[in-house]
């Protein structure tokens, strides 16, 4: 895809980038705004938080409100939502722009790698990682951090592409998840469940979810998949692009884990 890569292991089946951009390559992408840029979320961030909604009320079907850490928070949108619904809120990302958003949200607020920050051990309640693993390096560094700063009976919360999906099957090199400067590892259902499994986390929850978008995101993104898609742009009226509807494409896998060690 776009001249990169993509391969899966003949092992485990885990599909990945192969070369792929270094982490201080990553780093600077995220800072120059090359990549998950910040004004695309602040443009999305109404229907980022109808979304987040949704997804906060799963986490709180499974655990009583206390400390929650969302790893690659971005502007804060999830974090947001978890405030207003009486969480102590905490939240790392490697984009240093945006800490001014997510202060003014009264997020406390790390511009670092979660394994440099040395939170203190056995501190939270609930981490998320909700579009995040699937830009990450070294899953299995990450994870073995999560499990030293969360609480026993603790939750790992996850959302990420599912390369494992129909759409994924039918789409291939089309997906609009296949990002291969951004998203460098992609997981299915199996393979999200055998790294879970190294770290002794019971799945206690694992579906595909959707999320709410503007009606002209959605079709600027269907450009990817399309030329006819995405020249419907030009029969909606500009007033509809605003609109924000529910979209589910079943292919983002939602996973809620147990920490029982």
């Amino acid at each position: 895809k776009n001249s990169w890569r993509v391969v899966q292991c003949s092992n485990c089946k885990l599909v990945y980038v192969n070369p792929r951009v270094n982490e201080e390559q990553s780093k600077k992408l995220y800072n120059q705004q090359s990549i998950s840029p910040m004004e695309y979320y602040k443009e999305n961030e109404e229907g980022d938080y109808k979304t987040f909604k949704k997804r906060l009320e799963i986490v709180e079907k499974y655990a009583e409100k206390g400390k929650m850490l969302d790893i690659g928070c971005n502007i804060g949108t999830f974090l947001k939502a978890a405030k207003e619904s009486g969480w102590e809120c905490y939240g790392t990302d490697i984009n240093k722009k945006v800490k001014r958003e997510c202060t003014r949200k009264g997020i406390k607020f790390y511009a670092k790698p979660l394994e440099k920050i040395k939170f203190k051990k056995k501190f939270f309640d609930v981490v998320v990682m909700d579009d995040l693993i699937e830009h990450v390096h070294n899953p299995k560094s990450l994870l073995k951090e999560i499990m030293r700063i969360l609480k026993p009976g603790g939750l790992i919360f996850i959302v990420t592409p599912d390369v494992g999906s129909v759409t994924f099957k039918v789409l291939k090199k089309r997906w609009h998840h296949l990002k291969p400067t951004e998203h460098i590892i992609y997981f299915s259902r199996a393979t999200i469940r055998r790294l879970l499994e190294i770290y002794d986390l019971k799945i206690i929850f694992m579906k595909n979810v959707g999320r709410y978008r503007k009606i002209g995101t959605i079709v600027a993104k269907a450009k990817s998949l399309s030329k006819i898609a995405h020249s419907l742009k030009k029969l909606i009226p500009k007033r509809m692009n605003k609109k924000i509807i529910p979209l589910n494409t079943w292919d983002e896998l939602c996973i809620i884990a147990k920490k029982t060690v």
